[in-house]
């Protein structure tokens, strides 16, 4: 796999409703690699679309 920053943050430009984490140490298996930073996106994301 290959990470290209500058594809990143176009993508994320014609996405205006988009939220974005930037994770370090972390990669495609964010259940296995952070689980509990992961569930407490979750439910941080959850929170901020029921208001």
């Amino acid at each position: 796999m290959f990470r290209d920053p500058d594809v990143i943050d176009r993508l994320f430009a014609l996405l205006p409703e988009a939220r974005r984490e930037d994770w370090d140490n972390a990669g495609h298996l964010l259940p296995l690699e952070r689980p509990e930073r992961l569930a407490r996106s979750l439910v941080r994301f959850g929170w901020e679309i029921e208001t």
